[in-house]
């Protein structure tokens, strides 16, 4: 009888327990997705000023077709012909994998043209360097899709300078 009554409170213990742990499991991997990504922009930064080379990080193509999402990872390369496309004797710096499914991802930079949303460029000085003269500056804001997304969101903000800084959506810590 004692035995049953231990079993019933932990298993009652376990089932409060598990969609507590599930959440934060998930808060983790937006913030490691959050940093990965806040990580990428630095070291691209960094790469474009030590190779004194432009250097491109753009959104990577979905597995069994044509469209790039940052969602499916992103690639750092050395864009040696100023193209803003990888070309196969152009240096490869980093390729990041797939996110989880249950974070989404969207970006907003200005000056890239039509790849506004799928890559940006650092230039030799470390700075954004748009595809036209227009003003390179953005940002990119990762969620988790089965959260609210205010609450379970994170923001990384890319300056024309090229520096970066992570910030919490308005409303809450760390306004951006």
């Amino acid at each position: 009888m004692e035995t049953m009554v231990v079993m019933t409170l932990v298993a009652l213990l376990s089932a409060w327990s598990v969609p507590g742990w599930i959440r934060l499991q998930r808060e983790l991997a937006l913030d490691t997705a959050a940093l990965r990504l806040q990580n990428t922009f630095a070291h691209a930064r960094s790469q474009a000023l030590l190779r004194r080379q432009p250097v491109v990080v753009e959104a990577a193509r979905e597995p069994q077709g044509d469209q790039a999402r940052w969602e499916y990872g992103w690639t750092t390369f050395v864009d040696a012909d100023g193209d803003h496309q990888r070309g196969p004797d152009e240096l490869l710096l980093a390729r990041a994998p797939a996110l989880p499914g249950f974070l989404s991802v969207k970006a907003a930079f200005s000056g890239f043209g039509a790849t506004a949303s799928l890559a940006i460029r650092y230039g030799t000085a470390g700075t954004l360097s748009p595809v036209n003269d227009g003003l390179a500056m953005g940002h990119v804001e990762i969620w988790r899709n089965d959260a609210d997304p205010v609450a379970s969101s994170r923001r990384i903000v890319v300056t024309r300078t090229g520096r970066i800084r992570a910030c919490v959506p308005a409303g809450l810590s760390r306004p951006c």
